[in-house]
């Protein structure tokens, strides 16, 4: 776990993976201390109730999640090149 936290108002967790990604989701209430090593699958938090939040921090509730590369550049990714292998269905 490599943060845990508020920003801006916001409640955020960011998870530094192996392979040198880092992942951020918010608005989460850390569930999880900050340093503390996380395994896959494992719960960090639940999702905030954007009405609890200050109005300059609500966006539409749900979960946003970011992806970034710890290189030199430290560049965005988009988070779902790294699910690999999902097969995206249409259904009518």
């Amino acid at each position: 776990m490599h943060f845990a936290g508020v920003v801006a108002g916001t409640p955020v967790v960011s998870v530094v993976h192996p392979g040198g990604v880092k992942t951020t989701y918010e608005p989460v209430v850390a569930s999880v201390v900050a340093g503390s090593p996380v395994r896959r699958g494992q719960v960090l938090g639940t999702l905030a109730d954007p009405a609890t939040l200050p109005e300059h921090a609500r966006k539409p509730q749900g979960l946003s999640w970011g992806a970034r590369l710890l290189d030199a550049e430290e560049r965005y990714v988009d988070p779902m090149s790294l699910l690999g292998g999902i097969q995206v269905r249409l259904l009518e």
